[in-house]
């Protein structure tokens, strides 16, 4: 058997012969304008007004039973909101707080970029 489709929506008003109506949606302007944009192609400029918040946090339990807890990040992102970065989850608490030092770190010294790069070398990736 033939499963029959569900009729499509009736068409709305019908333009007179011969016109194309287009609807056009315009792009709000964005504040900051070319700076927001460096900025955003930069991945962040981390630096001493925008202070990333870190936290340690449980983690999932290991496949044993042991406990684990991680590092996570706040940063500052465009456009006012708050990007989160995980680290790796480590069985000893202290590890994670070394972790999330480091994160803070490389945040202040060199932007989400080098973030970026450290968490794919705690996470064991090849980093670009």
């Amino acid at each position: 058997r033939r499963r029959r489709r569900p009729e499509a929506p009736a068409p709305g008003p019908v333009a007179a012969r011969g016109t194309v109506e287009v609807a056009r949606r315009t792009q709000p302007q964005r504040a900051g304008g070319a700076e927001a944009a460096a900025a955003a192609a930069a991945g962040g400029e981390g630096g001493d007004d925008d202070v990333p918040v870190v936290e340690i946090v449980p983690s999932t339990k290991r496949a044993n039973g042991d406990e684990a807890s991680q590092a996570i990040i706040h940063v500052k992102g465009v456009g006012g909101r708050t990007r989160t970065l995980r680290g790796p989850p480590r069985v000893v608490k202290a590890e994670a707080e070394k972790d999330g030092a480091s994160m803070r770190e490389a945040y202040v010294t060199g932007g989400l970029d080098k973030l970026r790069k450290l968490q794919m070398s705690m996470r064991g990736e090849a980093v670009v």
